[in-house]
């Protein structure tokens, strides 16, 4: 959803560069069956600040039997240069520990995801203040894609797929509840593209609820070089999750 809405705003406004999404809330997933789905982004008033660039758009259902539906909406924001990336400070307290479950146990006692999504490579660092990762990036889109937008992803969702599956890992592994998304404040992106094989995924956690686990995310280089961070990202905890996630 977070590459439809990046690929909808530069078509919409071509010449500008993506540079992130406020307030992105997932309010309907899109349940997939053998029958074809027909979808369409619908964009708002555009609002211009300085050098950049506000645009609302929501992702609808554009099936007549659910008209209207909204499965997604969030503010994408583009800009003609890229901010420079803030400075990191590596949390060497995440490190200390190490996560429970191997990758492969994981991905097969816990996780949903198809081979296709087993974007972890290798959990480094897990305690009660968040998880570290090495994760894969996704292939070329026309690799998943039957009629790619371009030739490279505006973000990469195999690298922002793989920080949420970090967040289900350490929900399991600290509440014994698995998680689903369903928001995020702002994610920001410093440069135009990811690293061609793998990025570190940090996840500090910021409070944990019954039912609710919120964060941050910081997506580094090999050099520890900020790439891009997801502020205020929420999931949801359930018991009846993992019914869904391993029936």
């Amino acid at each position: 959803m977070l590459e439809w809405f990046a690929h909808s705003a530069i078509e919409y406004k071509p010449g500008h560069i993506f540079h992130g999404i406020d307030d992105m809330r997932l309010l309907s997933g899109i349940k997939l069956d053998d029958k074809e789905i027909p979808i369409k982004i619908i964009s708002g008033e555009t609002v211009k600040e300085k050098n950049i660039i506000r645009i609302p758009l929501e992702l609808r259902n554009n099936n007549p039997e659910n008209n209207g539906l909204v499965h997604s909406k969030a503010m994408v924001l583009l800009t003609d240069n890229y901010a420079a990336p803030p400075v990191y400070d590596f949390p060497e307290h995440i490190e200390k520990e190490r996560s429970m479950l191997t990758v492969d146990e994981a991905y097969e006692k816990i996780l949903f995801h198809g081979k296709m999504l087993h974007g972890i490579k290798e959990v480094t660092g897990s305690s009660s203040q968040g998880m570290i990762a090495r994760v894969l990036s996704a292939p070329k889109p026309e690799k998943w894609l039957k009629k790619p937008e371009s030739n490279k992803w505006m973000a990469d969702p195999l690298v922002i797929d793989s920080a949420f599956q970090m967040a289900i890992l350490w929900c399991y592994e600290n509440a014994g509840l698995v998680s689903l998304p369903v928001y995020f404040a702002e994610y920001r992106q410093y440069r135009r593209s990811f690293p061609e094989k793998e990025t570190t995924a940090v996840l500090e956690i910021r409070e944990v609820t019954e039912h609710k686990m919120k964060g941050d995310f910081t997506f580094l280089d090999s050099n520890n070089g900020v790439i891009a961070i997801i502020t205020g990202y929420e999931s949801v905890m359930d018991k009846s999750l993992m019914k869904a996630f391993k029936p």
